[in-house]
């Protein structure tokens, strides 16, 4: 997107740190594995997608977000 890479880095860094490190501190134990999708998921597009970032980083973003229907529907059910 013509960012300086020192931006980029510096971006990278704290996206990740805003949106993993509490999946990762949480009490619920199934957020961890949500913070670990996450992870993975941010690598492999910047791996192997460095061009398309945005487009495949939304792409795994609408995939995960199965993952927290499930884990949001099942601490409601074990609350009850």
């Amino acid at each position: 997107m013509g960012f300086p890479i020192g931006y980029l880095i510096i971006g990278n860094i704290f996206y990740g740190m805003t949106t993993v490190i509490p999946l990762f501190i949480s009490g619920i134990k199934k957020m961890k594995w949500l913070g670990i999708l996450i992870v993975v998921s941010y690598v492999f597009t910047l791996i192997f997608y460095q061009e398309y970032t945005i487009s495949v980083w939304c792409y795994f973003s609408a995939l995960i977000s199965v993952v927290i229907y499930f884990i949001i529907n099942q601490e409601c059910h074990t609350k009850e």
